[in-house]
């Protein structure tokens, strides 16, 4: 592949999503994922992220399940 048809179809910014992307869906620390990428702000990490509808639901879920739970430890 030359070189023009691999950033036609991969930009930087594309390979930084996908990179962030996956491992804030795979379970990561986003302020790992934060430093690995060099961000300063939480909010830019944010801006590349992309995760699925899926997940923002299964992570919403999760988070209600735990401020609503009557049990205190959790």
């Amino acid at each position: 592949m030359t070189r023009w048809a691999w950033t036609r179809t991969w930009s930087r910014a594309a390979c930084g999503t996908a990179t962030v992307t996956h491992q804030i869906e795979d379970g990561a620390d986003p302020a790992f994922v934060q430093r690995q990428v060099g961000h300063r702000y939480a909010s830019t990490t944010a801006l590349y992220t992309g995760v699925s509808g899926d997940f923002m639901n299964a992570m919403m879920r999760r988070m209600l399940d735990r401020a609503l739970s009557p049990d205190p430890a959790r």
